[in-house]
């Protein structure tokens, strides 16, 4: 049986998840700083992992907490928190209701872009979707259209994927250019992005108020999109050329909605994107990532401070008492002793 209410649960999970966050942001800025020479898939891979470990343990956390009763006695700091977790638990569900209904916008927004102001491409370029999926792997019907909403390319969906393209931007671009943009979009359908994204927007909604958890989807994000290149830079075979397609493209951009894969990135992103396709690392954490990470450690080391001191606190009175019931009981049998002989 639980040891302690649903409530009181996750609010303690949610001020444990602060630390631990802490301690998911050290390990992520290991992974960037150990793998700048590496292939991008393994700071990607790894960027994912550390985060399904960090869910993993929040989860552990809460299991632990409502079933292990830790935390219950809290004093100092952490009083205010203990007297008002109906409160703060009803303000974190708010906000995640909230999250969650602009994520359900987004994705009846991304099925609305498939019907609206949507037209067939010709069909060689159709017939060219195809062949260039056969080549990398991809064992779906892949539809490609031409859409007089988007801005620029983007791919939507999972099971039945669709690649939107501009108005008129097939006829605008050499055939090479508009190849290496489809290839991106597939290799986002290919390495299945839609989905793992929708994965990581859910984990950023419940945890919104966790700033490590900002940075290291972010870091995610921008991994992905340079692996996307690294595909489509090895299947057409001309990075120079890819690269100023990325560049053209810039000017283009008008940011799509959140969820969608789109081409080519946005802003500093994409210059750090071109950086690297022309150099050939990844690239290191910024000033401000450093700051950020200090500031994080910092807050992850007071908090973890904070949390084995309330544990103590409501472990040692525990122990007084059973020292002082077993001292009781050994003066009472002390007695008992000395009356028994005192009797004839």
């Amino acid at each position: 049986m639980p040891s302690v209410s649903f409530v009181e649960a996750i609010v303690l999970t949610l001020l444990h998840s602060l630390w631990q966050g802490g301690i998911l942001a050290f390990f992520a800025a290991l992974t960037v700083v150990f793998t700048r020479r590496c292939d991008v898939r393994y700071r990607y891979y790894g960027l994912l992992a550390l985060l399904g470990l960090f869910v993993a343990g929040v989860l552990l956390t809460f299991y632990v907490v409502w079933y292990g009763g830790i935390g219950l006695q809290v004093t100092g700091q952490m009083a205010f928190i203990d007297a008002h977790a109906g409160v703060i638990a009803a303000l974190w569900a708010g906000c995640l209701l909230v999250r969650l209904a602009f994520i359900g916008l987004e994705l009846y927004g991304l099925g609305r872009l498939r019907q609206v102001g949507t037209s067939p491409v010709e069909a060689k370029w159709s017939m060219s979707v195809q062949r260039l999926a056969y080549r990398m792997g991809i064992d779906r019907t892949i539809s490609l259209l031409e859409s007089a909403v988007v801005r620029v390319p983007m791919v939507i969906g999972h099971f039945k994927p669709v690649v939107l393209v501009p108005l008129g931007l097939i006829t605008h671009l050499p055939p090479n250019e508009m190849e290496a943009i489809l290839i991106h979009e597939l290799a986002h359908i290919r390495r299945r992005d839609f989905v793992i994204n929708l994965i990581v927007q859910g984990v950023q909604a419940v945890l919104f108020f966790n700033p490590a958890i900002w940075w290291v989807t972010h870091l995610i994000g921008e991994e992905r999109e340079n692996c996307c290149d690294e595909l489509a830079v090895g299947v057409a075979g001309n990075r120079l050329d890819y690269v100023r397609t990325l560049v053209q493209f810039a000017e283009r951009f008008h940011g799509p909605v959140k969820l969608a894969q789109a081409f080519p990135g946005t802003g500093n992103g994409l210059l750090t994107r071109v950086e690297r396709l022309a150099r050939g690392r990844n690239r290191q954490m910024s000033k401000l990532e450093s700051l950020i990470l200090v500031i994080l450690l910092t807050l992850s080391t007071w908090l973890t401070t904070l949390s084995y001191n309330t544990h103590r606190s409501s472990v040692l009175p525990l122990t007084t008492v059973a020292r002082q019931m077993a001292a009781k009981k050994q003066a009472e049998a002390v007695a008992l002793r000395r009356l028994q002989a005192n009797i004839p």
